[in-house]
């Protein structure tokens, strides 16, 4: 509550350094700094910040690096294996020729089927409307699609705290 008071408090969560009413006559002021730039401890530069906070720095970004390795060690070991990936991705392959087969299983019933209506006239308009109806059909299921990939997308974490790990390592800021 008293420090509410005299500064100004970030919204986020965080390590909250603030320093001694009686040094400087209390003229000190809160500000918001990244763990990188009390890293870079320079004297120059940084005249109002001091050698321990400087440790103090150091101390957590090797407590923050040694924990979010682990994160990421702990999402590399658990990961699926490549023989139990090639299984899974046969599996699927399997499967979906499964389901071609049946598809055109049933285009050869719906074939017989109108070949027996064929021997009448209004038969043979039928089976042209069917085919106009499914390119119809095909045409607005492409043009669905092509709206779904125009839309912007919205990214999606799985794993959080990998994707925090993997941020911190990530020097160059590259994603």
């Amino acid at each position: 509550m008293a420090l509410e008071r005299h500064f100004t408090l970030p919204s986020e969560t965080g390590i909250l350094i603030y320093p001694n009413r009686t040094a400087k006559s209390g003229k000190f002021d809160c500000k918001i700094v990244t763990l990188n730039t009390l890293l870079d401890y320079r004297i120059e530069e940084n005249k109002e910040h001091s050698f321990e906070l400087a440790i103090l720095a150091e101390c957590i970004n090797e407590m923050l690096d040694r924990s979010l390795a682990f994160g990421i060690y702990k999402a590399l070991h658990c990961a699926i294996d490549k023989d139990s990936e090639k299984k899974r991705r046969e599996e699927a392959k399997l499967a979906e020729i499964v389901a071609a087969e049946g598809k055109f299983q049933v285009f050869e019933a719906e074939i017989r089927y109108f070949s027996l209506e064929a021997t009448t006239e209004g038969a043979a308009e039928k089976i042209e409307k069917t085919d106009e109806q499914k390119k119809k059909e095909e045409e607005k299921r492409d043009e669905e699609r092509k709206k779904a990939l125009a839309e912007p997308r919205k990214s999606i974490v799985v794993d959080r705290v990998v994707y925090q790990a993997f941020a911190h390592f990530d020097q160059n800021q590259c994603g």
